[in-house]
């Protein structure tokens, strides 16, 4: 958030990962969730790779704490902060895994709408 809180957005049912679900008992129990975000708010998403970053103790990184009550200027410098933060969490020895991450920030439209309203922006 623009105040610098975190939160994770946590689905309301569990399911399989894309494209396994024709392996599940239920198929169909997959939801969507709508999740508000303010403007000036960040959207980060990211892979296991970056979860899964262990230090030398093998405690995991946990982004949430790590991005806690900081302040960024756009979604660029929360994705170099994510990936500066790993490779310390790391040390010289770097994640075992690949990491992908996607940051969005919502931001105030040409027609000053901003769209925060938990549904995307759509032109017209």
């Amino acid at each position: 958030m623009p105040d610098g809180t975190v939160r994770a957005a946590e689905p309301s049912r569990t399911a399989l990962p894309l494209g396994l679900a024709v392996l599940d008992a239920e198929p169909d129990r997959a939801a969507v969730d709508a999740v508000p975000f303010p403007e000036g708010a960040t959207l980060l998403l990211y892979t296991d790779g970056v979860t899964e970053a262990r230090d030398r103790a093998g405690v995991f990184y946990d982004p949430v704490a790590s991005l806690a009550g900081r302040r960024f200027a756009g979604p660029d410098a929360v994705l170099n902060a994510v990936v500066d933060d790993v490779h310390q969490h790391t040390g010289s020895g770097g994640a075992d895994d690949d990491m992908a991450l996607l940051a969005v920030t919502v931001t105030r439209g040409e027609d000053g709408e901003s769209g925060n309203d938990g549904h995307p922006k759509t032109a017209s």
